[in-house]
């Protein structure tokens, strides 16, 4: 009977480690890994997978071996030796924490996250408090430094990013450097007030906006979706009512600085907007430019 114990358990576990890496291998073929890991710990998770198959691989020959005819003649032979206990309650309780996310993978399909959880997580609609928290009040022009957009040691290369977008017509926000461009531009949001920007993204919206206001975004990411942040700016527009939530638009307008929670916050009032479904981003969130200040 306690081989038979130890043969469920050793299989249970099999099963859910098989599960999980066979969920990770199914989820890279078919490109839905972005869904739940950035780019940058791809190549932690492969070798997670390969771990989880050795480990895999390992309780399959135990569960075997441990209703093998010599493995029972040998166990009984020992008996006093061997002290393997399972407690079946907590055991139980183990094996649907695991069991339960690879369960809930097969009945609800991959999605990106949209305007609903945005709403729930609050929109970041100025990045550059997180950078200014985190680097220092501080950011006073220092020798050599462009005075119109001072910096410290942590800011100075969103203030080198801002002196290069300053002079163009209308300020473009690239995919590559989506983080990056939407910080420079609340850092020294007074220097960018009466800019052209355009700005693509999906519209969301927050508790407390106007009916001619909502956000234009996408979610960032640093490791996986657990931590992912919608980060946005704030647009308005007579028909915003017409733009629905999570469509992804195309923006082009002046930028012009609003009062929003107790903040001022960069926000574009639109002169031009189109919908661009057909244009939409193969990867749904945006990641920190690894190569930006270096």
């Amino acid at each position: 009977m306690k081989n038979w114990s130890e043969f469920a358990h050793r299989i249970i576990r099999a099963l859910i480690l098989s599960a999980f890496a066979l969920f990770i291998m199914h989820a890279q073929r078919t490109d839905a890994l972005v869904y739940f890991i950035a780019p940058r710990m791809m190549v932690w998770v492969n070798f997670l997978v390969i771990g989880m198959c050795v480990l895999a691989v390992h309780q399959w020959y135990l569960a075997v071996k441990n209703v093998l005819p010599g493995r029972k003649q040998e166990q009984a032979s020992c008996a006093c030796a061997s002290h393997h206990h399972h407690h079946s309650k907590s055991a139980l309780i183990a094996y649907g924490a695991l069991a339960v996310p690879v369960m809930l993978t097969l009945i609800f399909p991959n999605q990106v996250l949209g305007s609903q959880m945005a709403a729930q997580k609050g929109l970041n609609l100025t990045p550059s408090s997180i950078l200014l928290n985190t680097a220092g009040k501080g950011i006073e022009p220092q020798s050599g430094m462009n005075a119109e957009f001072p910096s410290n040691e942590s800011t100075r290369p969103y203030a080198n990013l801002a002196a290069e977008m300053i002079h163009k017509p209308v300020i473009p926000i690239p995919e590559d450097m989506y983080i990056e461009s939407l910080t420079s531009l609340d850092l020294y949001r007074d220097r960018f007030a009466g800019k052209k920007v355009e700005l693509k993204g999906y519209v969301y919206r927050m508790k407390g906006m106007a009916e001619n206001q909502f956000a234009i975004g996408r979610f960032s990411m640093r490791c996986c979706v657990a931590d992912t942040v919608p980060l946005a700016m704030m647009a308005e527009l007579g028909d915003a009512k017409e733009w629905k939530d999570d469509m992804y638009v195309d923006a082009v307008g002046e930028i012009e600085l609003r009062s929003f929670g107790g903040k001022s916050v960069p926000t574009i009032v639109i002169k031009s907007i189109t919908e661009v479904a057909d244009e939409l981003p193969d990867n749904p969130y945006v990641y920190q430019n690894p190569y930006f200040g270096v």
